[in-house]
């Protein structure tokens, strides 16, 4: 059964329109429930590409850390390089993510497509979203080193 107290504990750990979200569903009214999971869906979706970009730079600065060493038997970046890769991969588009302001067509047609909803955006969604990311930056990073040197 879901209660007032359940959507606005979970709202309160999910995203900063919680305080919005807890007003509307504690009115009770069916339109406010359909907000209230409109905007969960959003912020479902934003907290997904913030995990995404990430899990999947890290990912990709480890591949390329890991692949480097194995071909030139030495660390190709030295520790400041590293953390300024991993300020540029990580950051930066974290950031971008967290301040770009919602366009609701767009965000309408994302939160009424056939795909996932909700938490079911943090499974496979995730996990292809990580891959391809990390994928994409170990290959321009180890591309970019093997033009360098």
């Amino acid at each position: 059964m879901l209660t007032t107290a359940t959507c606005s504990v979970h709202a309160d750990s999910v995203c900063e329109h919680s305080q919005s979200l807890h007003e509307n569903v504690s009115r009770r009214s069916v339109g406010a429930l359909f907000t209230a999971s409109y905007e969960i869906c959003l912020c479902a979706t934003r907290v997904a590409d913030a995990i995404s970009i990430l899990l999947g730079g890290n990912a990709g600065e480890v591949g390329f850390t890991v692949l480097g060493t194995l071909l030139s038997g030495a660390s190709p970046l030295s520790t400041r390089q590293l953390l300024m890769v991993n300020l540029l991969t990580d950051m930066f588009p974290t950031m971008a993510v967290a301040v770009t302001p919602t366009d609701h067509d767009s965000a309408d047609q994302a939160c009424e497509d056939s795909g996932p909803v909700g938490v079911a955006v943090f499974e496979a969604p995730l996990s292809r979203q990580i891959y391809h990311r990390g994928v994409l930056t170990g290959l321009g990073a180890t591309t970019a080193w093997l033009i360098g040197t």
